[in-house]
């Protein structure tokens, strides 16, 4: 769990797709949080993660289209 975003709707908790130790937190996001969905890839990131070893954690990543794929997996088995 690295955290918490809150939106005017609710209150999402962030967990970490990857095992390790956060060595930074981008507190500039305390006073503009809009940075987070306008510049998510520069201004906008919220943490640095020191992995722990990556290669235990690379199958859980997947690109998009994997990604995609793994979720009609996982509604179908809900989908009785």
């Amino acid at each position: 769990h690295l955290g918490s975003i809150e939106s005017s709707k609710a209150v999402f908790e962030i967990i970490s797709p990857v095992s390790g130790t956060v060595v930074a937190v981008n507190s500039s996001l305390n006073d503009a949080p809009e940075q987070v969905n306008e510049s998510p890839y520069e201004k906008g990131w919220l943490v640095e993660v020191k992995l722990r070893d990556f290669s235990e954690d690379q199958d859980l990543l997947h690109d998009c289209p994997a990604y995609f794929e793994f979720l009609q997996r996982k509604v179908a088995e809900i989908d009785v």
